[in-house]
């Protein structure tokens, strides 16, 4: 099986995990590709969440099932068909669609450990968005080895220091393995998803829930320099 590769944006490559289903690189057979959560609970078929806010039914769900397992990825990227007589028109509430081509997202949780990361290398670009319960970043670095380590953490530091100010969380993204200082060329890093903080755990340190939350990463950028983003999240 091919390993799926693709572009987001102009430059952000993103490297799939294997699932059940593969897809012809040769291909322009489908008519929506996007990000997705899949929302299901084995035996059961999966409804697929997109990232871009609209609601998908695969006729083939099997084809996000991880290879050699009955679970589901979590997160993916999804190329997908319309079934016939699905003609794709806005403000509909889901739309039916057959899936062929898919890959797996890296799902990790959040490192509730900062203070034992021993490295941090220099992350040259830096981007994510949030969306159905999951922070996705992408990223592009100095790599020097195929075993990559990479964290996302509430930076407790500042949330100490300065609290909670107009609702925006402050967290930090983290080159911790497989980096160096001065690499040449950037490459692209792998796409992961974290699960975004627990609104009980935010709610403790004084963040409206009931409003949209601001998460704002923070990333190394050079010896004394740093990347920053931010993005708008309603729990």
């Amino acid at each position: 099986m091919k390993q799926m590769k693709m572009w987001i944006a102009a430059f952000i490559l993103i490297i799939g995990l294997s699932l059940t289903s593969c897809v012809n690189s040769d291909s322009n057979s489908w008519d929506v590709s996007t990000y997705v959560t899949t929302n299901s609970m084995y035996p059961y078929d999966a409804t697929l969440l997109g990232d871009n806010g609209l609601k998908y039914i695969p006729t083939n769900p099997s084809a996000l099932r991880w290879e050699n397992s009955d679970e589901y990825a979590k997160r993916a990227i999804v190329y997908m068909k319309y079934v016939e007589g699905e003609d794709g028109a806005p403000n509909k509430a889901s739309y039916d669609v057959e899936i062929v081509g898919a890959s797996g997202i890296t799902v990790k949780s959040l490192n509730q450990r900062p203070d034992t990361l021993e490295n941090s290398y220099p992350v040259t670009d830096l981007g994510f968005w949030a969306i159905n319960g999951y922070i996705t970043v992408s990223s592009t670095l100095y790599i020097v080895s195929n075993s990559l380590d990479l964290e996302l953490f509430l930076d407790y530091e500042t949330i100490e220091e300065e609290g909670i100010k107009d609702n925006i969380v402050p967290m930090k993204y983290q080159f911790t393995k497989g980096g160096s200082e001065y690499g040449g060329t950037p490459n692209a890093a792998p796409v992961v998803s974290w699960t975004v903080p627990s609104a009980n755990k935010l709610y403790e340190y004084g963040v409206n829930v009931s409003d949209s939350v601001v998460f704002k990463i923070s990333a190394k950028n050079g010896s004394s320099s740093e990347l920053t983003k931010t993005y708008k999240y309603k729990y």
